[in-house]
């Protein structure tokens, strides 16, 4: 890949932390407010507060993977940032779907389970997307000597 299309392909990644907090959590309100009307028609408003919880549950848990991963943003460390930053992204909406399964109710009626999935998967096809435009600055490519 030379400079001119790695510049065409992180064109539309957010620089820096602020921007891509900013962009996660766009998306992530983008994707409620599109299943929203779907989720509304087959459970009502209980389907949209356990929707709305696990899209929180999942960017909080997305934030803190993000952040993390930051942390430890240099080349010696970035396969610790990845995996710690996956423990992360990973711990929270499994240890909370687990409880509201455990525990039966509204939540678990409405279908937690399936919404945390859904958002699981958008934040992190969203925070993978971020991570590759940061590992691009990371150094050169044999095809740039």
């Amino acid at each position: 890949m030379t400079g001119g299309d790695r510049e065409q392909t992180t064109r539309f990644r957010p620089r820096g932390l602020p921007a891509s907090v900013a962009m996660l959590s766009a998306v992530l309100a983008a994707s409620y407010l599109l299943l929203a009307p779907f989720v509304y028609r087959l459970q009502g408003a209980d389907g949209l507060s356990a929707a709305a919880v696990a899209a929180v549950v999942c960017l909080v848990s997305a934030l803190a993977g993000l952040l993390v991963s930051q942390c430890f943003s240099g080349p010696d460390h970035a396969l610790a940032g990845v995996l710690v930053g996956m423990g992360f992204r990973m711990t929270l909406p499994l240890t909370v779907c687990v409880v509201a399964q455990l525990q039966g109710g509204a939540l678990a009626q409405a279908g937690f389970v399936f919404y945390i999935i859904a958002f699981y998967l958008v934040s992190l096809a969203i925070d993978t997307w971020l991570a590759t435009g940061r590992t691009f600055g990371v150094g050169p490519t044999s095809e740039d000597s």
